[in-house]
């Protein structure tokens, strides 16, 4: 009976274990031949995932993807509005992690637009969730006011909002029972600054701030608002706090030369959930209004599957050594791993189960090539929203895949965090597309021979790899290099 991973992938041409030693430079030259076959192996694809999650030597900020640096202006707006959309389908009451990420897509038909969403989970809407996504259409459709549309939003979206305000009270270090309450000025803010005098005039003359309110005043009342915030909230608690965000955000350019980055970043997706109902409303309003045809769609993943993983890094990505015995096992997590990798994480002796599932951009990825393939409907980009940057696993994906595209076709999402996730599902290869799915399974054997690499201290030298150096190529170093060499 074929394994998950061969359905998903296509039959493997097996492998036969290696009885004799084999030399490093024979093994080198066969290796990104066979990665992708040893990898077909559910086992050691599940074990070495999990491994490299645990190593996770990438922890990289938040950038934008290539493709979308290099799209026009008209194309970002409109995944900027797809990502905005994506957080409207966040419900409330999600008790599982998985699904607390969506994606979403939108299709252009005669007189109107079929929005298509997914998220890592299987599980279908409820019907309340049904009735709340039609009663959102029906008052972007009718130009409802902002306000009306934010409010009715609130209720649904209440979990990853109080999310995104507890993590902007937690950089000053306060939470809904901490509020410090004797300190002022928690942002810092400089009032002898030209930026200070126009923000602070911007918000009294608009009505966001009461005349006799000084800006540092608003923003230490903004700040303690948000921090109170919980589950229990009321709609018009939340609903105070992120309209303070668009205001400080949008409506006056400038305070981001005023705060710190990481606080800039925090308080924009708080004011997100405004902006998008703006930008929403006024794309509904160009495509006919209440007269347009608007359709939501959910988009479902294949199942997501339970599998029992080494729960210790070390064994887990030690079942590579299974299939090149040459590799010596790692023996030591402390001095083989944790010196070239200081983030990782050793893992107790056992096992775990570990939830594997598909990733909601290449649900929606997948869909809309298919369709795209099909009915020759899509003559553009392919464009994702998404209220989260993908992994380097779906970049990865992605990347592949766009290197086979057109390049007036591509796949285009906003970001990727960087960041080697656990329990990622290999997508089944669409028919043409079949050596994406080979190129991802040669990269995921690179990334273990480079963990294999530094956990063992082997010099790259000409007599055993390609680059004489004469030392050890460290973490990211090492591991552009091999990326390089299996992307040829």
């Amino acid at each position: 009976m074929e394994s998950l991973l061969e359905q998903q992938f296509g039959t493997p041409v097996t492998r036969q274990p290696v009885s004799q030693p084999v030399s490093r430079q024979t093994l080198h030259n066969e290796s990104l031949i066979h990665y992708h076959q040893a990898l077909s192996d559910r086992s050691i694809f599940n074990n070495c995932l999990h491994g490299l999650a645990n190593t996770n030597f990438h922890h990289a900020e938040g950038t934008d993807t290539a493709v979308y640096r290099m799209a026009d202006k008209a194309v970002k707006k409109h995944i900027n509005m797809l990502d905005g959309l994506a957080l409207f389908l966040i419900f409330r009451g999600r008790d599982r992690k998985d699904q607390s990420v969506v994606a979403t897509g939108m299709i252009r038909e005669t007189g109107g637009v079929k929005i298509v969403y997914a998220n890592n989970s299987s599980r279908s809407a409820s019907p309340e969730q049904k009735d709340y996504i039609d009663e959102l259409v029906e008052k972007f459709k009718n130009q409802y006011p902002v306000d009306d549309i934010l409010k009715h939003v609130i209720p649904f979206c209440k979990e990853k909002i109080v999310q995104r305000c507890k993590k902007l009270a937690a950089i000053f270090d306060m939470n809904s029972t901490t509020l410090r309450e004797d300190v002022s000025n928690f942002f810092g803010v400089r009032s002898d600054v030209a930026e200070y005098t126009e923000i602070e005039t911007t918000l009294r003359d608009q009505k966001w701030i009461q005349k006799t309110t000084s800006l540092s005043t608003a923003l230490d009342t903004f700040l303690r608002c948000a921090a109170k915030l919980t589950q229990l909230s009321t709609t018009k608690d939340i609903f105070y706090v992120l309209c303070l965000a668009y205001g400080f955000t949008i409506i006056t350019p400038g305070m981001e030369n005023l705060v710190k980055p990481l606080i800039w970043r925090r308080m924009k997706k708080m004011a997100d959930y405004r902006k998008i109902c703006i930008r929403t409303r006024d794309v509904i309003r160009t495509i006919g209004g209440s007269s347009a045809s608007i359709t939501v769609d959910q988009l479902f993943p294949p199942d997501e599957l339970q599998y029992e993983v080494y729960n210790s890094t070390l064994e887990a990505l030690n079942t590579w050594s299974t299939v090149y015995p040459s590799d010596s096992p790692l023996q030591d997590f402390e001095s083989q791993l944790k010196e070239y990798y200081p983030d990782a994480k050793e893992g107790q002796s056992g096992k775990i189960k570990i939830l594997f599932s598909q990733h909601c951009e290449l649900t929606v990825a997948k869909y809309l090539l298919r369709l795209k393939t099909a009915t020759k409907s899509l003559l553009g980009p392919i464009e994702i929203g998404c209220s989260k940057a993908s992994c380097f696993w779906c970049d990865l994906y992605l990347t592949e895949l766009n290197h086979i595209l057109p390049a007036h076709g591509r796949v285009i999402n906003r970001a990727t965090h960087g960041n080697l996730c656990d329990g990622w599902m290999m997508p089944q290869a669409l028919p043409g597309y079949e050596n994406v799915n080979t190129k991802v399974l040669d990269c995921i054997g690179c990334q273990v021979e480079t963990v294999f690499a530094c956990g063992n201290d082997r010099r790259r030298k000409s007599d055993s790899l390609p680059l004489d150096r004469g030392a050890l190529l460290q973490d990211d170093e090492m591991q552009n290099e091999i990326l390089k060499e299996a992307m040829v």
